[in-house]
């Protein structure tokens, strides 16, 4: 098994993962603005375009760290999880997602 332990070593191999991060975040983020949504999802779907743009730029800023104390004080600023997937779930009318137990939603 690789160490996935954070270390000045490894450090360039998590921030490539930061970044991966980031393009897919974006990526995600372009796809659902590419599609037609129906009038009561489109302002869910707005909201939630501009938390992933602010999650892929922090994303960015974690893969911009030097040092790991920046990496992982970058990292500690990553929104990982959000309301609006919930709220486009509802207004879509499909049922609840998956929740995570000890992750909080923001």
């Amino acid at each position: 098994m690789r160490d996935t332990m954070l270390t000045d070593a490894n450090l360039g191999a998590h921030k490539q993962l930061a970044e991966r991060a980031a393009d897919a975040t974006t990526a995600f983020s372009r796809g659902l603005q590419g599609y037609r949504w129906p009038s009561q999802t489109q302002p869910y779907i707005d909201a939630l375009h501009q938390h992933l743009q602010l999650r892929a730029a922090a994303y960015r800023r974690v893969a911009a760290a030097d040092t790991v104390d920046e990496y992982i004080a970058a990292a500690q600023q990553v929104p990982v999880t959000t309301t609006l997937t919930a709220k486009v779930r509802e207004s879509l009318g499909l049922p609840e997602g998956t929740t995570v137990r000890g992750v909080n939603p923001q």
